[in-house]
């Protein structure tokens, strides 16, 4: 199985949205860029369901779309063993296997990233 990080970078706030550099890495592979900028506090509010999803239930199927262009990875699988899935303009571009564990233990520490700087703002 490959180890999946979740990297947010450069946050900030220019107006009402939070944005920044997000990604997610595995090995030297960069989805859906190395330096994508997203609309971070937004991004996770929307991928909070399928999180919440994989976290309560023992088979998944779900999609984190990012908002700033047509990318999104697919997680599905029964158990700690998941397929992720990295999908451009609707073609898959790279299928790998995931520990499900590791997978809730990124998100969570990139959700307590963006706690921390929303705690700092004014």
């Amino acid at each position: 199985m490959e180890t999946l990080k979740i990297n947010i970078e450069q946050l900030k706030k220019p107006s009402r949205q939070v944005t920044g550099i997000i990604n997610i890495q595995i090995g030297d592979l960069f989805f859906p860029e190395k330096f994508w900028n997203d609309s971070i506090l937004n991004l996770f509010e929307a991928w909070d369901s399928s999180y919440n999803e994989l976290q309560y239930s023992d088979e998944i199927n779900c999609e984190f779309t990012f908002f700033d262009g047509p990318y999104a990875f697919t997680l599905k699988g029964k158990g700690e063993s998941l397929e992720v899935d990295f999908i451009a303009d609707g073609i898959s571009e790279f299928k790998t296997k995931i520990n499900k564990g590791e997978f809730l233990a990124e998100y969570k520490i990139a959700k307590e990233k963006l706690s921390d700087f929303l705690k700092m703002l004014p």
